[in-house]
């Protein structure tokens, strides 16, 4: 069941940069009239959209969902130490740097980039009332 839905926050400048890089082999096959090259960016441009997008987090009564295209991991409230506000660039489910980094099970570590970050750690302190979780 899922207690609450957070969308990703969305820096313009990262959402530039993440558009026009999947773009620039789509303009290379216009501008060179290579239909081949044009019709495999085109391909790599729908893998990559439907691979990355949509971004959102999902509170559900016992886990944490992470959903980012395709992919999705399950985070169990039991297993996570400890959220902290991060500006880390790291490969993350993330669309802005504004991000919490959460750490779980033994090594695990993401980053995640929800609209009201301070709602959502509020949120996370009555579901995770184990772990440390800071707030800024």
């Amino acid at each position: 069941m899922v207690y609450k839905v957070y969308r990703s926050k969305v820096d313009h400048w990262l959402a530039a940069v993440l558009i026009a890089a999947p773009l620039l082999p789509v303009g290379l096959a216009v501008y060179l009239h290579q239909p081949f090259l044009l019709g495999i960016a085109v391909f790599l441009l729908a893998i990559y959209g439907v691979a990355a997008l949509p971004v959102s987090y999902e509170a559900g009564s016992d886990q944490l969902v992470i959903r980012h295209g395709l992919a999705r991991t399950n985070i169990s409230y039991s297993e996570i130490h400890s959220m902290r506000p991060t500006r880390s660039a790291l490969s993350s489910p993330a669309l802005s740097l504004d991000r919490i980094e959460i750490r779980y099970a033994q090594a695990g570590v993401v980053l995640i980039s929800p609209v009201d970050r301070r709602a959502f750690l509020e949120d996370m302190r009555i579901h995770v009332p184990q772990a440390e979780i800071a707030i800024s």
